[in-house]
């Protein structure tokens, strides 16, 4: 009986998760995004619009060295299709959106493993799909190519940690490097924060990546590129690097502060997450800076399962907490109040930051401003209500 619910329950999970994925996909790459027509993702690869297929982006270091995306378009291309242009145009949607599906499903997997209820495994999911790289995911500046097979990849290689399981383990070490660069903060995080295998045994697999990477480069040919033009543009841009930083994860900063200063105090130390937290978000938040633009969003998100586990942690700890202390009527007053100034300083942002300059194709500004005000709003209600359970939390104990 309980096999038969427990499938049931997974069927309906599975139906669920597609229909929450359908228009978040569409919203992200068709309004506004690159995935609308075969001109505007012509405009990405920067190929013809009758010629897709060149993926003349490819011929570029360091996107020449991200081989496994473009692999698998091509063989879907000419495999399922006839490999016309429009059947690449098909098959880059296809491809593009079965990561996508994949990467719920398996962050879905990945919150249970965590120990999570259902109800708040969904509201992980929750977080993930309002974030701005999902919701923007194709438009610029954000630039989503093969970030859902890399979230993909990830997410496996933290289950397979998770469960122990080597061969698991050995094939998103293999296939990541393919994929891109950055899931080397998979083998980093393996290397130094799991005690699951022996050191030599960690040092060999952490290594392979690695070696991956080289071989790629030797046998494609190493090209040399400009290393420090995302620092100066990073350098040149602070108010675009704080302002896309804080909508990367939006709301979740909030609760996610509230995580590293409790955790001891709570004993929320306990797992290889909790460990690296801040670790690899450090070492993302660094390559970022200096090799990568931060109002390329997707770069920063790549640190999402650590950040909605941390969230989901907090917010479990204070699961005791009902509605009527979020909406409390001093809660509500304050957040009323500081109305005015959100409204001003997202319109003020939206007036002073111009994005990319010259961009490929249209950048659809007014979603950025809607959204940019939905995350800012979020992140007042957030900061008030977690701003009363810190001063619960370290509130001193009067003596006896």
């Amino acid at each position: 009986m309980s096999e038969n619910k427990n499938r049931f329950n997974s069927k309906r999970n599975i139906i669920l998760i597609v229909l929450l994925s359908l228009p978040v996909f569409y919203l992200g790459g068709f309004e506004g995004g690159y995935l609308r027509d075969e001109i505007s993702m012509g405009s990405e690869l920067k190929s013809p619009s009758d010629a897709l297929a060149e993926w003349k982006l490819s011929d570029e270091a360091p996107f020449k060295y991200r081989v496994l995306f473009k692999a698998v378009v091509h063989q879907v291309a000419s495999l399922v299709f006839s490999g016309s242009n429009r059947d690449f145009y098909y098959a880059y949607i296809i491809v593009s959106y079965s990561f996508f599906l994949a990467t719920i499903v398996a962050l879905y997997s990945f919150i249970r493993l965590n120990g999570f209820s259902p109800g708040l495994t969904w509201l992980g999911l929750g977080f993930f799909l309002v974030s701005p790289v999902v919701l923007m995911a194709y438009k610029i500046p954000v630039h989503v190519r093969e970030d859902y097979m890399a979230y993909f990849i990830l997410l496996l290689g933290l289950i397979a940690i998770h469960k122990n399981n080597f061969v698991l383990l050995l094939i998103t070490f293999i296939v990541g490097p393919l994929c891109r660069e950055t899931l080397l903060i998979l083998p980093f995080t393996y290397l130094f924060f799991t005690r699951n295998h022996t050191l030599v045994k960690r040092l060999f697999l952490a290594g392979m990546p690695i070696i991956i990477i080289i071989i790629i480069r030797f046998l494609i040919g190493y090209e040399k590129y400009d290393y420090f033009l995302g620092l100066r543009w990073n350098i040149d841009n602070p108010i675009q690097v704080i302002g896309f930083s804080l909508i990367t994860f939006h709301f979740m900063w909030i609760p996610l502060i509230v995580y590293l200063f409790i955790r001891k105090r709570m004993n929320l130390l306990s797992s290889y997450l909790d460990k690296s937290l801040l670790p690899v978000i450090g070492l993302v938040v660094t390559t970022t800076l200096i090799g990568g633009i931060f109002n390329e969003i997707r770069l920063l998100f790549l640190v999402f399962p650590w950040v909605i586990i941390a969230v989901l942690r907090v917010i479990e700890k204070n699961e005791q907490i009902g509605l009527s202390e979020w909406f409390s009527k001093s809660k509500m007053s304050i957040y009323l109040i500081f109305q005015p100034f959100i409204i001003f300083i997202v319109f003020y942002l939206s007036n002073k930051i111009n994005i990319v300059g010259k961009s490929a194709y249209e950048i659809p500004y007014y979603q950025w401003i809607l959204v940019s005000l939905l995350y800012f709003e979020m992140m007042l209600f957030a900061l008030i209500h977690y701003f009363s359970v810190f001063r619960m939390i370290y509130k001193p104990k009067k003596a006896i």
